[in-house]
């Protein structure tokens, strides 16, 4: 009988336990998990701008100080994002 009761007891403890480190680490994802998602979508759609400015350029719709002008503007963010997301 005390056998039981204590393997009771061991098995909420264990469960507390692992109820709590989850929560722990939910909430230090919910902490620096937004900022970077939202650093990573910001950083995928200048990739997608750059993408769409090329094939833009290559099918000759852009002249090339169009292309330059607009690229270096694009690259400038996507630096500064790079610098945010290793900070």
């Amino acid at each position: 009988m005390i056998l039981v009761d204590l393997l009771i007891i061991l098995s909420t403890g264990v469960v507390f336990f692992l109820i709590a480190n989850h929560l722990e680490i939910a909430r230090q994802h919910a902490m620096v998990g937004g900022t970077k998602h939202a650093c990573s979508r910001s950083r995928y759609r200048v990739e997608s701008q750059l993408d769409g400015l090329l094939s833009r350029y290559n099918k000759g719709l852009l002249s090339e100080k169009q292309y330059c002008e607009q690229s270096d503007a694009l690259i400038d963010q996507l630096a500064d994002l790079l610098q945010e997301e290793a900070s």
